[in-house]
């Protein structure tokens, strides 16, 4: 009898042993297939399809072109929306595009190549399939993160602009610099839809914290294979931002600002649908979706200058002014509330 209770005592004492070996199998195996993936994806882009180098903005060959030529100092401007300098902040825009051709899709992409010529922003499209479905979106970041974080600090991008390859540029007058963060403890930049976070466009810091999420991405299905994945790839962004080590360093902007849905054009648009002079319509989980896309290609294909509109003439000056001095104020009021909460009460 007292043989029997020793030895169950004993193999209670090994479960917590098993159970972290593994646990640690799990992570290396994850980690053992990140690697895989970057060196795939790596080889899979640069088939065939390299990468363009970082362009001169034409803004710095024509002025005139998607800016006020006769520039004044405005009374909504700030340091959050220079209205008069050019942005020399290194950008990527990242984007997925395989499979069958599709010719709508590609003349989706070409609307993404007019704005990057004109903003100077470096274009980076996975054309073949690399691990199963939307995971590739995932792998094909880190994989571009990865790449940057090789090189020297002054040669590397400073963000990425991901966008899904259902969206559509329709006024390529918005520089993407606009949307960056003047808090430099903000890492990414993304917005919420009515399902919750929607990371069909969003803005990315190049950094070691990137690395840390999307590795954290592509592993969360197999380290946390009980977790709900409604969306996928998009649900383990979602639930890793809601973590401690992440949630600080995220800001979620209004979604009209870089991920408008679409619509037709009424007096009754709800505010995260399309207008006159936004940056881009996305097409995320439309039943019709190519047909929709074929009708706002032809809106962007016209050059309609009651769509591209010059930056300053649009709402968002004034709309990024008023949020970033929200967002301030909500973060001083919740450091306040913190330093209270630590102060020993007397």
């Amino acid at each position: 009898m007292v043989f029997r209770t020793l030895r169950r005592r004993q193999f209670q004492k090994m479960i917590p042993q098993k159970n972290m070996k593994y646990r640690l199998l799990i992570f290396l195996l994850v980690w053992v297939l990140v690697i895989f993936l970057l060196f795939t994806a790596r080889l899979t882009t640069n088939i065939g399809y390299p990468v363009s180098p970082i362009q001169h903005s034409i803004w710095e060959q024509n002025p005139e072109l998607c800016r006020n030529p006769h520039h004044q100092v405005l009374l909504n401007e700030s340091d959050y929306n220079d209205l008069s300098t050019v942005s020399t902040v290194r950008i990527g825009k990242v984007s997925i595009l395989y499979g069958d051709p599709n010719p709508v899709y590609e003349r989706a992409l070409r609307t993404h190549e007019v704005h990057n010529r004109i903003h100077g922003l470096r274009q980076f499209v996975l054309r073949e399939q690399v691990v199963d479905g939307v995971w590739n979106k995932p792998a094909y970041i880190l994989s571009v993160l990865l790449d940057e974080l090789l090189k020297p600090a002054d040669a590397r991008l400073e963000w990425l602009l991901w966008a899904d390859g259902d969206t559509i540029v329709l006024n390529p007058c918005v520089p993407p610099a606009k949307f960056l963060p003047p808090d430099p403890a903000v890492h990414v930049v993304v917005a919420k839809d009515a399902n919750g976070l929607n990371n069909g466009v969003f803005l990315l810091r190049v950094n070691a914290w990137a690395l840390e999420l999307f590795a954290g991405i592509i592993g969360y299905r197999h380290y946390r294979p009980d977790a709900p994945f409604v969306f996928q790839d998009q649900s383990a962004m979602e639930h890793l931002l809601l973590e401690d080590r992440f949630r600080p360093h995220v800001a979620y902007v209004p979604q009209r600002w870089f991920n408008a849905y679409h619509a037709f054009q009424n007096e009754t648009l709800p505010p995260e649908r399309i207008r006159r002079g936004d940056f881009l319509v996305h097409f995320a989980g439309r039943p019709d979706c190519q047909r929709e896309m074929e009708y706002w290609l032809g809106v962007a294909e016209r050059h309609a200058p009651d769509w591209e509109l010059e930056f300053y003439r649009t709402g968002y000056p004034e709309e990024i002014v008023d949020f970033w001095n929200a967002w301030y104020s909500n973060t001083n009021a919740e450091i306040n509330v913190r330093e209270e909460e630590k102060t020993p009460q007397g």
